[in-house]
């Protein structure tokens, strides 16, 4: 009849406009993880999200070359992460070549930077470090590193300088999100999990010379003798390391820690 008419009639009404509201919704929620230049405009340099590989996600150009790679589950929603949990400790004043059960990934020359640069990545630890252990070290051309101390506290240095004991926050078992800045104009900037910088630094000073590797997970200070230090030891994942030519704003480092 024409009441059961009219009910079908707006019932295919609401089908048709309620399935295309849904789909407009589900189109503006897409991933930012494989965008190379998230948050916009911001000059994406490399993007390594680890998931099996360490190729860079934005170009070739910056592909990694992982030793001993393994991999283990992500912060959630990101897919795999680099594990670092088979890595020791070796003393500079004692070199050797590494372990053969040790993990690091090494990188082009071209992205060593000796200012206007951030590096961002997620960071799990499962047992704080047994000695000084190599988050970052770019010593290809400039001396650039971050390093974790056995009580969690940064230390981070250009070659000039080191600031040492930065404390963190940072605790066993749960991803936080770590961003180091260095600006020719502002100096060093370092957050974990967004906000207000944890440190920050107005030494301007360029990185000096060196004739290492770049390197996450493990420090060479020099590449024609392998003179390796300070590896990831005990439980440590990296996940969804981007590196800019810039140094990002703290609202950018925000949308970085809040991505999904």
């Amino acid at each position: 009849d024409q009441t059961s008419g009219g009910s079908a009639s707006a019932m295919e009404h609401f089908m048709s406009t309620g399935w295309r509201i849904m789909s407009a919704t589900v189109a503006t929620s897409t991933s930012t993880l494989g965008d190379c230049n998230y948050p916009t405009a911001s000059n994406g340099l490399a993007l390594y999200q680890f998931n099996g590989y360490v190729d860079d996600t934005c170009t070739s150009a910056y592909n990694g070359a992982a030793v001993n790679a393994a991999y283990a589950n992500g912060k959630t929603g990101f897919g795999k992460a680099f594990d670092f949990s088979s890595t020791t400790f070796q003393n500079i004043s004692a070199p050797s070549w590494e372990p053969a059960t040790d993990s690091f990934i090494t990188f082009p020359a071209a992205l060593s930077m000796a200012n206007n640069f951030t590096f961002s990545f997620w960071i799990k630890v499962t047992t704080t470090p047994t000695q000084y252990a190599t988050i970052i070290s770019f010593f290809q051309g400039y001396i650039n590193y971050l390093i974790f101390d056995p009580s969690m506290k940064f230390y981070l240095s250009d070659g000039n300088y080191a600031r040492p004991g930065i404390t963190t926050g940072i605790t066993t078992g749960s991803w936080f999100h770590v961003a180091w800045t260095k600006s020719s104009s502002t100096g060093n900037a370092v957050y974990v999990n967004a906000g207000t910088p944890i440190h920050t630094d107005s030494d301007l000073r360029d990185a000096t010379s060196a004739s290492g590797l770049n390197s996450i997970g493990m420090h060479a200070s020099n590449a024609s003798t392998n003179n390796w230090c300070c590896g990831l030891d005990g439980g440590c994942f990296i996940d969804q390391l981007r590196v800019y030519n810039t140094a990002l704003t703290s609202s950018q480092v925000e949308q970085l820690y809040l991505e999904t």
